[in-house]
């Protein structure tokens, strides 16, 4: 029994151990919540750079961003101080446009969670298939880049992307912006150029398409303007956000006929936030967007992710001008050392 009243006292005792140790290591975590960062540029973001900057972060969040000089400042009232004279401090980068969590192999199938089956599919959300455990990410963020845009592929109506956090335990830690907008692809006309394989079977492809996209925004516009649908619809649920204006319609497309085509589509069904994205022949269309007054399309964004094709001309040219020059002087280095040899042969 005596050993019994031991081994309690003994309990209590590391019991009381273990709650000391957990308050002390809650203090230490707290006690850095307070941080300043001082004497490096900071670049704010809108264009402007702050140098010799001090930044104050408040529970990891930034609370203020100004200049250091002519402030006296009290190192006491911050729990830590951290001098990066020299660095160069400026705000994370988002990667737009991504499949970053949604595949871990891209050649092993099973992982490859950013398409689904079907052509249509509004409903569908890259969010809860984000993996915040994916091998790819620590490499991702070594270079500035904390957030992403988690986008889905395949098909005529991909899905919804959100944005996410690169840090996170799960995916719900992780979202920053769930179900920002719904991708579409849109479909393209037929290259006479043949390079599109069989014009009639491209023709009718396009036309099915184009179709089938007209009738699912019609039924979709009729749904969302329901006061009280009979049924509930999935597909027509995720779309009320593209008629409101509160999420963004993506639509990705690159060829200059089917940009126009793409702003009388939204101009059509009157649509609050369209994007384009990709746009590779933009170049060529701006003059029939500004003579048009296709800009009147509100809220209308370009995101391009492509050089024009003139700018790749280019670039392409101006690497084989370099690979000649090379060549060229390689060859003169050859004439050279031949004309050396000869000269010395003769000597001897």
């Amino acid at each position: 029994m005596k050993n019994y009243f031991l081994n309690i006292k003994g309990m209590k005792k590391c019991i009381l151990f273990l709650s000391l140790f957990i308050v002390m290591s809650a203090n230490a975590q707290t006690k850095k919540n307070y941080i300043a960062l001082i004497n490096a540029t900071a670049h704010i973001g809108d264009g402007t750079a702050i140098e010799s900057s001090l930044i104050v972060l408040k529970n990891g969040k930034i609370e203020s961003v100004q200049s250091i000089t002519g402030i006296r400042l009290d190192y006491k009232s911050y729990d830590t101080v951290i001098d990066l004279g020299g660095k160069q401090i400026y705000p994370a980068l988002i990667n737009a446009n991504n499949v970053l969590g949604l595949h871990d192999a891209f050649s092993v199938r099973a992982t490859r969670d950013f398409s689904d089956v079907g052509h249509i599919n509004p409903h569908i959300r890259t969010l809860i298939a984000y993996n915040t455990d994916n091998k790819i990410i620590p490499t991702i963020k070594t270079n500035g880049i904390l957030y992403t845009q988690v986008t889905p592929r395949g098909g005529l109506i991909s899905g919804s992307s959100s944005i996410m956090a690169l840090e996170g335990w799960n995916w719900e830690d992780a979202v920053l912006k769930e179900d920002d907008g719904i991708h579409l692809n849109f479909p393209q006309t037929v290259d006479r150029s043949g390079e599109d394989g069989n014009d009639d079977k491209a023709t009718k492809r396009y036309q099915e398409e184009m179709n089938n996209l007209t009738k699912f925004f019609d039924d979709a516009l009729a749904y969302s303007n329901s006061p009280s649908p009979a049924e509930k619809n999935l597909r027509f649920e995720a779309m009320k956000g593209i008629f409101s204006g509160s999420k963004n319609l993506y639509i990705h497309v690159d060829k200059a006929k089917d940009i126009l085509s793409a702003i009388n589509f939204c101009k059509k069904y009157n649509l609050k936030k369209p994007v384009l994205v990709g746009v590779r022949e933009c170049d060529k269309v701006l003059k029939d967007i500004k003579k048009k007054q296709y800009s009147r399309c509100s809220q209308l964004s370009l995101l391009i992710f492509r050089l024009p094709d003139f700018q790749l001309i280019y670039l392409h040219q101006l690497f084989w001008l370099r690979l000649k020059l090379r060549l060229l002087m390689l060859v003169l280095w050859l004439t050279h050392k031949q004309q050396r040899f000869l000269q010395e042969k003769v000597n001897y």
